[in-house]
């Protein structure tokens, strides 16, 4: 899990996003708990300016969350959502 993260921080750096979108699907498929994954993978999803999957994978996050945990999403979290958001009334 952690491998898979560090490879998707990787891809990102090295502007890989399709790559880092495959390292994060794969964490995911771990851990679904893990929202740090959930965000990157927003974030890589807002790059490649493919809106619907990233608000797509916040509604899963938060859902996960939520039904798992009985948590909302972190302040974090929010504020890539709101900007994804924000991004598209432009």
């Amino acid at each position: 899990m952690r491998s898979l993260s560090w490879l998707g921080s990787h891809w990102q750096k090295s502007k890989e996003w399709e790559k880092a979108v495959e390292s994060y699907l794969r964490g995911l498929e771990i851990d679904d708990l893990a929202e740090e994954l959930y965000r990157e993978l927003m974030a890589c999803y807002q790059r490649l300016g493919r809106r619907p999957e990233a608000l797509s994978i916040y509604q899963r996050c938060r859902k996960t969350l939520n039904a798992t945990l009985g948590i909302e999403p972190s302040p974090r979290t929010e504020e890539i959502y709101r900007s994804i958001i924000t991004s598209a009334k432009r």
